[in-house]
């Protein structure tokens, strides 16, 4: 499952569901007052970071050099329980999924949403499409995934 952009080749793309990136921050933190922001206007806060393995910190830290700016990060974790744990403790603020943040004890952070077109992403589950016949299991897992999933208008398998 993921948020990746246009046709692979061998692979089949489903609908998933919709998720938006937000920014945690500290309660006392002056974004902490605003509902909605532009990205740009984060830039000069300090960040913690997820590890710069992770596709979505990536992503986020490409969405900076693409305004001219650059994250440096005041530390990166391996968890965003951790992630969420420090920036409550005020070590800065963070780019996370809307549903990856309201997993966890969000007390002494506040949920920021991003007014940018990128953070609101499409979650799409990818299969092979020279695999997916020859797995029993595959049909019943999709179904489990998306049984809750909100109505979608795009075709299955549309590249986005």
């Amino acid at each position: 499952i993921g948020a990746y952009r246009g046709p692979f080749p061998g692979v089949e793309f489903l609908p998933y569901r919709r998720d938006e990136l937000v920014l945690i921050v500290p309660e006392g933190h002056p974004l902490a007052a605003r509902e909605a922001v532009a990205f740009e206007e984060s830039l000069s806060s300090e960040f913690v970071c997820l590890d710069v393995s992770s596709v979505m910190q990536r992503f986020v830290f490409e969405k900076a050099r693409g305004l001219g700016r650059r994250i440096a990060p005041r530390v990166h974790v391996g968890e965003q329980s951790l992630l969420i744990g420090l920036v409550a403790q005020g070590a800065g603020i963070a780019v996370i999924s809307d549903a990856a943040a309201r997993a966890f004890d969000l007390r002494g952070t506040r949920i920021v949403r991003l007014t940018d077109a990128w953070a609101q992403r499409e979650l799409r589950i990818a299969l092979s499409t020279r695999r997916r016949a020859e797995t029993r299991w595959l049909a019943p897992l999709i179904e489990i995934l998306t049984r809750d999933a909100p109505a979608r208008t795009d075709a299955p398998g549309a590249a986005q």
